[in-house]
């Protein structure tokens, strides 16, 4: 498979070849260039112009609009090598999600973990008001014989008289 790059910001084919000639005509024959041209951002390039495969993969990555061609190249200046094997992990193991699914099926998840969690902090906050009606009537010195829920009820007694 021939490699592939994207240049960052414009140059010249020189930059890239060299002053070489036989380099300069290689590299414009494979990538159907002039010699004088300025090789533009976001655009795939390659130094494998013998390869038979070149031209279609060039023709195949230049028909990806503009947004797409730019995040390949962030993918594969960040990634490199390991893009091809990332691109088939991507075909084996997630191509078959429906993402504007998933994402609904994440929202609903969120907002039932959100309505957990309040009605969690709503019963954490009962508790704890217990325990300070607890630690307040035991500290007016009346002790109860009881743990748990009949202490709220005693409580709750014992002020009503």
């Amino acid at each position: 498979m021939p490699e592939v790059l994207f240049t960052q910001r414009p140059c010249s084919i020189e930059q890239l070849a060299g002053n070489d000639p036989s380099a300069v005509a290689a590299f414009c024959r494979g990538n159907r260039l002039t010699p004088n041209a300025t090789l533009l951002p976001g655009l795939p390039y390659s130094f494998d112009g013998d390869h038979p495969q070149t031209l279609a993969i060039l023709d195949r990555l230049n028909a990806l609009n503009a947004d797409e061609r730019g995040r390949l190249a962030c993918c594969v200046e960040q990634w490199g090598d390991l893009t091809t094997a990332l691109a088939d992990f991507y075909d084996k193991h997630l191509a078959f999600f429906n993402l504007q699914n998933t994402a609904g099926l994440v929202g609903a998840g969120s907002t039932a973990q959100g309505v957990y969690a309040t009605r969690f902090q709503v019963l954490l906050r009962r508790y704890q008001q217990t325990l300070l009606d607890l630690r307040a009537f035991k500290s007016r010195g009346e002790e109860t014989e009881h743990a748990g829920p009949s202490c709220e009820l005693a409580y709750a007694t014992h002020t009503a008289n």
